[in-house]
């Protein structure tokens, strides 16, 4: 009776590591794949891959590195950029609504109330700022 496929890491965390990783040809992903994901034991996922084991296990121990930085931090920089964006960022997302209040006749302090209900701070020069420098 053989033994079950020894599994290190869920599609999820396989998929964060790489994320956190840098970069890894698909050919190396595919084996780290194999190996951490899929429970492929390192000999048999290395020779159906075409490399050496020695390379195999470089590849696992590179992605499982990279598992332990993800799991070290409990909100990637990416998660924390998409749930607080820049006010920057708030202001140029609602520039063809600004656009639109602008083309209607509402002053720059409209502007501003309008920013505001959206949870935006911004004062009337930075609006104007804004403005000119996008030709909104």
């Amino acid at each position: 009776m053989s033994k079950p496929p020894k599994v290190l890491l869920t599609p999820e965390q396989f998929e964060r590591a790489v994320r956190e990783g840098h970069t890894l040809a698909d050919r190396s992903l595919k084996l780290a794949r194999a190996m951490l994901v899929d429970g492929v034991p390192t000999v048999q996922a290395a020779e159906a891959a075409g490399v050496k084991p020695a390379q195999a296990s470089q590849t696992k121990a590179r992605v499982l590195k990279w598992h332990a930085t993800a799991q070290s931090r409990k909100l990637s920089a990416e998660d924390f950029m998409a749930a607080k964006p820049l006010r920057e960022a708030l202001m140029e997302a609602l520039r063809p609504e600004m656009l639109k209040l602008q083309r209607a006749g509402y002053p720059v302090t409209a502007l501003v109330e309008y920013l505001a209900a959206n949870d935006v701070t911004a004062t009337p020069e930075e609006v104007q700022a804004l403005i000119e420098k996008g030709n909104v």
